[in-house]
Protein backbone atom coordinates (compact mmCIF):
# COMPACT_ATOMS: atom_id res chain seq x y z
CA UNK A 1 0.00 0.00 0.00
CA UNK A 2 2.58 2.52 1.11
CA UNK A 3 4.33 1.54 -2.44
CA UNK A 4 1.48 2.12 -4.48
CA UNK A 5 0.95 5.44 -2.38
CA UNK A 6 4.40 6.63 -3.53
CA UNK A 7 4.16 5.41 -6.80
CA UNK A 8 0.63 7.49 -7.62
CA UNK A 9 2.18 10.76 -6.21
CA UNK A 10 5.24 10.53 -8.28
CA UNK A 11 2.90 9.85 -11.00
CA UNK A 12 1.32 12.66 -10.11
CA UNK A 13 4.29 14.98 -9.82
CA UNK A 14 5.72 13.89 -12.92
CA UNK A 15 2.23 14.54 -14.65
CA UNK A 16 2.46 18.27 -12.95
CA UNK A 17 6.17 18.40 -14.16
CA UNK A 18 5.51 17.60 -17.87
CA UNK A 19 2.79 19.75 -17.75
CA UNK A 20 4.47 23.05 -16.46
CA UNK A 21 7.39 22.27 -18.87
CA UNK A 22 4.74 22.14 -21.25
CA UNK A 23 3.24 25.16 -20.64
CA UNK A 24 6.18 27.06 -19.96
CA UNK A 25 7.65 25.72 -23.80
CA UNK A 26 4.49 27.20 -25.21
CA UNK A 27 4.72 30.22 -23.72
CA UNK A 28 8.57 30.24 -25.18
CA UNK A 29 7.20 29.51 -28.66
CA UNK A 30 4.15 31.79 -28.14
CA UNK A 31 6.45 35.05 -27.28
CA UNK A 32 9.57 34.07 -29.76
CA UNK A 33 6.53 34.12 -32.37
CA UNK A 34 5.00 37.35 -31.45
CA UNK A 35 7.87 38.75 -31.22
CA UNK A 36 9.62 37.49 -34.69
CA UNK A 37 6.01 38.81 -35.95
CA UNK A 38 6.33 41.91 -34.31
CA UNK A 39 10.31 42.34 -35.46
CA UNK A 40 8.45 41.57 -39.04
CA UNK A 41 5.95 44.33 -38.43
CA UNK A 42 8.62 47.20 -37.72
CA UNK A 43 11.15 45.26 -40.94
CA UNK A 44 7.72 45.83 -43.24
CA UNK A 45 7.40 49.78 -42.03
CA UNK A 46 10.64 50.50 -42.52
CA UNK A 47 10.96 49.11 -45.82
CA UNK A 48 7.60 51.06 -46.37
CA UNK A 49 9.23 53.93 -45.11
CA UNK A 50 12.21 54.05 -46.80
CA UNK A 51 10.25 53.80 -50.02
CA UNK A 52 8.27 57.03 -49.80
CA UNK A 53 11.23 58.42 -48.65
CA UNK A 54 13.00 57.11 -51.65
CA UNK A 55 9.84 57.83 -53.68
CA UNK A 56 9.73 61.81 -52.22
CA UNK A 57 13.55 62.04 -52.93
CA UNK A 58 12.66 60.82 -56.83
CA UNK A 59 9.95 63.42 -57.20
CA UNK A 60 11.46 66.01 -56.09
CA UNK A 61 14.74 65.94 -58.06
CA UNK A 62 12.79 65.36 -61.10
CA UNK A 63 9.75 67.24 -60.37
CA UNK A 64 10.64 70.29 -63.42
CA UNK A 65 7.00 70.85 -63.95
CA UNK A 66 6.17 72.57 -60.40
CA UNK A 67 4.71 76.15 -60.49
CA UNK A 68 7.90 77.57 -59.49
CA UNK A 69 9.90 76.06 -61.83
CA UNK A 70 7.94 77.05 -64.72
CA UNK A 71 6.92 80.23 -63.47
CA UNK A 72 10.87 81.25 -63.18
CA UNK A 73 11.08 79.86 -66.60
CA UNK A 74 8.56 81.80 -68.46
CA UNK A 75 9.81 84.97 -66.25
CA UNK A 76 13.18 84.16 -67.61
CA UNK A 77 12.05 84.10 -71.55
CA UNK A 78 9.92 87.00 -70.81
CA UNK A 79 12.95 88.80 -70.09
CA UNK A 80 14.70 87.83 -73.26
CA UNK A 81 11.64 87.98 -75.28
CA UNK A 82 11.15 91.80 -74.03
CA UNK A 83 14.75 92.51 -74.41
CA UNK A 84 15.04 90.91 -78.00
CA UNK A 85 11.33 93.33 -78.30
CA UNK A 86 13.19 96.69 -76.79
CA UNK A 87 15.93 96.13 -79.18
CA UNK A 88 13.79 96.19 -81.97
CA UNK A 89 11.67 98.73 -80.84
CA UNK A 90 14.11 100.92 -80.17
CA UNK A 91 15.02 101.47 -83.44
CA UNK A 92 11.76 103.29 -84.31
CA UNK A 93 11.98 104.75 -81.03
CA UNK A 94 15.23 106.92 -82.22
CA UNK A 95 15.04 110.77 -82.64
CA UNK A 96 13.84 110.96 -86.40
CA UNK A 97 14.46 114.59 -86.38
CA UNK A 98 18.51 113.24 -86.81
CA UNK A 99 18.10 112.00 -90.13
CA UNK A 100 18.57 114.91 -92.88
CA UNK A 101 18.73 114.57 -96.76
CA UNK A 102 21.90 114.20 -98.21
CA UNK A 103 21.49 116.70 -101.64
CA UNK A 104 24.59 116.12 -103.77
CA UNK A 105 23.66 119.42 -105.64
CA UNK A 106 24.57 121.33 -102.68
CA UNK A 107 27.16 123.82 -103.46
CA UNK A 108 28.59 124.20 -100.22
CA UNK A 109 31.13 120.98 -100.59
CA UNK A 110 32.72 121.59 -96.92
CA UNK A 111 28.92 121.48 -95.53
CA UNK A 112 27.99 118.62 -97.68
CA UNK A 113 30.75 116.55 -96.81
CA UNK A 114 30.43 117.03 -93.25
CA UNK A 115 26.81 115.82 -93.55
CA UNK A 116 27.42 112.89 -95.67
CA UNK A 117 29.99 111.89 -93.08
CA UNK A 118 27.48 112.39 -90.30
CA UNK A 119 24.79 110.65 -92.06
CA UNK A 120 26.51 107.59 -92.79
CA UNK A 121 27.63 107.01 -89.26
CA UNK A 122 23.81 107.53 -88.03
CA UNK A 123 22.54 105.14 -90.48
CA UNK A 124 24.98 102.46 -90.61
CA UNK A 125 24.01 101.48 -87.24
CA UNK A 126 20.71 100.07 -89.31
CA UNK A 127 22.52 98.30 -92.17
CA UNK A 128 22.22 94.63 -90.87
CA UNK A 129 22.08 91.88 -93.01
CA UNK A 130 18.37 91.24 -93.01
CA UNK A 131 17.87 95.19 -94.22
CA UNK A 132 17.82 93.62 -97.88
CA UNK A 133 21.11 95.87 -98.72
CA UNK A 134 23.05 93.03 -100.09
CA UNK A 135 19.84 92.24 -102.13
CA UNK A 136 19.14 95.18 -103.79
CA UNK A 137 23.58 95.73 -103.85
CA UNK A 138 23.44 92.35 -105.97
CA UNK A 139 20.75 93.59 -108.20
CA UNK A 140 22.15 96.75 -109.00
CA UNK A 141 25.42 95.34 -110.05
CA UNK A 142 24.36 92.74 -111.79
CA UNK A 143 21.10 93.84 -113.64
CA UNK A 144 21.73 97.62 -113.32
CA UNK A 145 25.78 97.60 -113.87
CA UNK A 146 25.27 99.78 -111.10
CA UNK A 147 28.76 99.90 -108.45
CA UNK A 148 28.93 103.15 -107.53
CA UNK A 149 27.22 104.86 -103.86
CA UNK A 150 24.56 106.23 -106.00
CA UNK A 151 21.64 104.26 -104.86
CA UNK A 152 22.75 105.27 -101.46
CA UNK A 153 22.72 109.13 -102.64
CA UNK A 154 19.62 109.02 -104.79
CA UNK A 155 16.98 106.41 -105.32
CA UNK A 156 17.58 104.02 -108.23
CA UNK A 157 14.53 104.68 -110.62
CA UNK A 158 12.97 107.80 -111.35
CA UNK A 159 9.35 106.56 -111.10
CA UNK A 160 8.26 109.92 -109.91
CA UNK A 161 9.17 111.54 -113.16
CA UNK A 162 8.42 108.66 -116.09
CA UNK A 163 6.40 105.39 -116.63
CA UNK A 164 8.10 102.25 -116.36
CA UNK A 165 7.61 99.15 -118.39
CA UNK A 166 7.90 95.44 -117.19
CA UNK A 167 11.11 95.32 -119.12
CA UNK A 168 12.36 97.80 -117.43
CA UNK A 169 12.61 95.57 -114.33
CA UNK A 170 13.88 92.86 -115.66
CA UNK A 171 16.29 90.20 -113.68
CA UNK A 172 14.39 91.74 -110.54
CA UNK A 173 12.83 89.06 -107.61
CA UNK A 174 10.21 89.62 -105.52
CA UNK A 175 11.66 91.01 -102.81
CA UNK A 176 13.36 93.61 -104.81
CA UNK A 177 10.28 94.15 -106.33
CA UNK A 178 8.55 94.91 -103.28
CA UNK A 179 11.55 97.15 -102.45
CA UNK A 180 11.32 98.74 -105.43
CA UNK A 181 7.33 99.78 -105.00
CA UNK A 182 8.01 100.72 -101.62
CA UNK A 183 11.10 103.15 -102.73
CA UNK A 184 7.88 104.96 -103.96
CA UNK A 185 6.75 105.87 -100.35
CA UNK A 186 9.75 106.12 -99.11
CA UNK A 187 10.19 109.13 -101.84
CA UNK A 188 7.96 110.79 -99.66
CA UNK A 189 8.94 110.04 -95.91
CA UNK A 190 7.42 107.32 -94.85
CA UNK A 191 8.00 105.32 -92.08
CA UNK A 192 7.44 101.95 -92.58
CA UNK A 193 6.19 100.07 -89.91
CA UNK A 194 8.59 97.06 -91.40
CA UNK A 195 11.44 96.72 -89.69
CA UNK A 196 13.46 95.19 -92.85
CA UNK A 197 12.24 97.63 -94.97
CA UNK A 198 12.63 100.58 -92.37
CA UNK A 199 15.96 99.08 -91.75
CA UNK A 200 17.13 99.11 -95.48
CA UNK A 201 15.86 102.72 -96.78
CA UNK A 202 17.35 104.27 -93.27
CA UNK A 203 20.66 103.76 -94.97
CA UNK A 204 19.77 105.71 -97.67
CA UNK A 205 21.20 109.32 -97.48
CA UNK A 206 17.90 110.46 -100.13
CA UNK A 207 15.39 109.27 -97.33
CA UNK A 208 14.06 111.29 -94.30
CA UNK A 209 11.78 109.48 -92.15
CA UNK A 210 8.93 112.20 -91.54
CA UNK A 211 5.41 110.37 -92.37
CA UNK A 212 4.20 107.40 -89.81
CA UNK A 213 1.99 105.28 -91.90
CA UNK A 214 -1.22 105.99 -90.48
CA UNK A 215 -0.78 109.97 -91.43
CA UNK A 216 0.16 108.50 -95.30
CA UNK A 217 -2.35 110.11 -97.61
CA UNK A 218 -1.96 108.37 -101.00
CA UNK A 219 -2.98 111.76 -102.50
CA UNK A 220 0.29 112.72 -101.89
CA UNK A 221 1.32 110.38 -105.15
CA UNK A 222 1.85 111.82 -108.61
CA UNK A 223 0.13 110.00 -111.56
CA UNK A 224 3.52 108.47 -112.77
CA UNK A 225 3.82 107.21 -109.04
CA UNK A 226 0.64 105.66 -109.36
CA UNK A 227 0.94 103.88 -112.82
CA UNK A 228 4.46 102.38 -111.50
CA UNK A 229 2.71 101.45 -107.91
CA UNK A 230 0.24 99.50 -109.92
CA UNK A 231 2.73 97.89 -112.74
CA UNK A 232 5.44 96.80 -109.86
CA UNK A 233 2.34 95.44 -108.25
CA UNK A 234 1.75 93.28 -110.80
CA UNK A 235 5.19 92.06 -111.96
CA UNK A 236 4.64 91.09 -107.73
CA UNK A 237 2.21 88.72 -108.33
CA UNK A 238 3.81 87.01 -111.14
CA UNK A 239 7.26 86.55 -109.54
CA UNK A 240 8.31 83.07 -108.22
CA UNK A 241 11.55 84.57 -106.48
Amino acid sequence: MQSKKHLCICTILCITLVSILGCSSNNGTTEKNNTSKHYSTQKSNKNNTSTQNSFKKDSSKNDDSSPATLTEKSTEGNKATNKNSNSISSKFTIDLKKFKKYDINNPNIDENENLFKEQSILRNAFATEDSYNKVMTDFCEKELLITDIGPIITPIFDTDERLYKAEDFKGASKTVLKILRNEIFARHGYIFDDQKLFNYFITRLWYVPTTPSKDFKESSLNTYEKQNIKLITELEKKATN
